[in-house]
C-alpha cells in the first residue's frame, strides 16, 4: 500500500455509508468520525508533514545552547587566562635569569667583553631581555667571597603585570654571581 494511491480515505467511505443508512447515530460519533477522516486524509496526502494534535507544539528549547554557552564561557575563560598568566610569568622568569647570567659573564670575563658586540654591561643585559616591556632594571657589584676569590654579582628586577588582576603585579628578581676570570684578576692586580 503506497501513500499516493488513495483518492479518498477508507474511513470516509465507511462514514459516508454510516451517515446515509442510520439516522440514529449520535452527534459525538459523527464528530469522532469527522476527526478521524481529517487525520487520515492529512496522513495520506502528506506523510512527511502529518499534523496531529499531539505533535503540534512550539519549540520552547530554541536558543538554549546559546544561553548555556553564554553562562559557561566566562567560567571557562578564567582558568584559561590563569594558565596564560602562569606561562607568561614562567617565560619572563627565564628571560630575567638569562639577562642576569649574561651581565655576570660580561663583567667577570674581560675577554668576552672585548669580543662582545655590546659596549657596556647594560647593553648586554637589555639585549638579552629585548622582548620584555618595560625593560628590566639591574644592579651590579663586585666583591670577594669567603675563600678569597673575586666575583661580580648582577641582580635583574622585572615587574610583571598579569592579565588577571590578582595579584596586581609580581616582581621577578634573579641574582647571578660569577667568579672573576683568573686572567682578569691578574690584570686587575697589576
Amino acid at each position: 500500500m503506497t501513500w499516493g494511491t488513495f483518492s479518498t480515505c477508507p474511513i470516509s467511505l465507511f462514514s459516508s455509508t454510516l451517515k446515509t443508512c442510520s439516522t440514529k447515530t449520535s452527534q459525538a460519533l459523527r464528530v469522532a468520525i469527522h476527526d478521524a477522516e481529517r487525520r487520515a486524509t492529512l496522513r495520506l496526502r502528506r506523510p512527511k508533514e502529518c499534523v496531529t494534535m499531539t505533535t503540534r507544539r512550539s519549540h520552547p528549547r530554541r536558543g538554549t545552547a546559546a544561553v548555556e554557552f553564554a553562562l559557561v564561557f566566562p567560567l571557562l575563560l578564567v582558568p584559561l587566562m590563569a594558565v596564560n598568566d602562569f606561562a607568561r610569568v614562567y617565560r619572563c622568569t627565564q628571560v630575567v635569569a638569562d639577562s642576569a647570567r649574561m651581565g655576570a659573564m660580561y663583567l667577570s670575563n674581560p675577554d668576552m667583553a672585548d669580543n662582545s658586540p655590546y659596549a657596556t654591561v647594560e647593553a648586554a643585559i637589555l639585549a638579552s631581555a629585548s622582548d620584555l616591556s618595560p625593560p628590566p632594571t639591574f644592579t651590579s657589584r663586585d666583591g670577594i667571597d669567603g675563600v678569597g676569590n673575586r666575583y661580580y654579582e648582577v641582580t635583574v628586577n622585572y615587574t610583571f603585570h598579569p592579565v588577571i588582576a590578582t595579584p596586581s603585579s609580581v616582581t621577578i628578581t634573579r641574582t647571578v654571581r660569577a667568579r672573576m676570570y683568573p686572567a682578569a684578576v691578574l690584570e686587575r692586580e697589576t
